[in-house]
């Protein structure tokens, strides 16, 4: 028996609405993952920075979370008790609600990446904060065993500089620890208590050449005591 022409009417209608309710379901779909694409970059910097944190606190530093994180995290709490009352786009995109959950993400993670600097600037001086090479070299007589500490010196002291920016894994930040803790053993070899005349014969002769008036018999003597007196020539300059 075939079925009334109300009854198709009825089954059509229900089909259709089938349909529309599929593509409803569709598009809305693809609404979130629009909004889900948004928040990507802004939650992976903000994971990043947090990583990061984690790795610092690993190695013994503080970097307590900043105290403007609070609010923020209430708003979002909020927004997210909605949107689990009603899971739609329309939830989250009503009024500032987006916006103002896209602008917390993204300022909490430059807020982190403030408190992770500082803690690590200060780390980093607790770690090492020798003199500038320059002025070791000031108050340092070149004797063979001080030029050879001033090269390692120096040497380390430029490579340690560059962390004046935070490491970014745990593998960047045992290089610093390594390079502060070579730092700290060359600085112990260096000899500061020389004669001042020994300072200034010495100190001329790495600038090229010590006049022989600085050949005093302090000098000599200490040279002497301190078997260098061999590595020393006297020459004549032409006028």
């Amino acid at each position: 028996m075939t079925s009334s022409l109300p009854d198709r009417v009825r089954d059509l209608r229900r089909r259709l609405k089938q349909v529309q309710d599929l593509g409803d379901k569709v598009r809305e779909a693809g609404r979130i993952n629009d909004l889900r694409a948004e928040l990507a970059a802004p939650i992976a910097a903000l994971k990043q920075q947090l990583e990061q944190r984690a790795i610092l606190q690993g190695a013994g530093l503080t970097a307590s979370l900043p105290v403007s994180l609070e609010p923020r995290r209430g708003r979002t709490a909020v927004l997210l008790e909605r949107f689990r009352a009603d899971r739609s786009a329309a939830t989250l995109k009503k009024g500032r609600s987006w916006t103002q959950l896209l602008a917390d993400v993204d300022e909490a993670a430059r807020e982190v990446g403030k408190v992770l600097d500082t803690a690590w600037l200060a780390y980093k001086e607790d770690q090492f904060s020798g003199d500038k090479p320059a002025d070791v070299r000031n108050r340092l007589a070149m004797t063979r065993e001080n030029a050879d500490a001033f090269k390692t010196y120096e040497d380390l002291y430029k490579r340690f500089g560059a962390f004046s920016v935070r490491p970014r894994d745990a593998a960047a930040l045992a290089d610093a620890k390594t390079l502060a803790r070579g730092l700290r053993a060359a600085a112990t070899r260096f000899d500061f208590d020389v004669p001042p005349d020994v300072k200034a014969f010495l100190d001329a002769v790495q600038e090229g050449g010590a006049p022989l008036l600085l050949l005093t018999e302090p000098v000599k003597d200490w040279l002497l005591a301190n078997n260098a007196l061999q590595n020393y020539r006297i020459r004549a300059v032409a006028a």
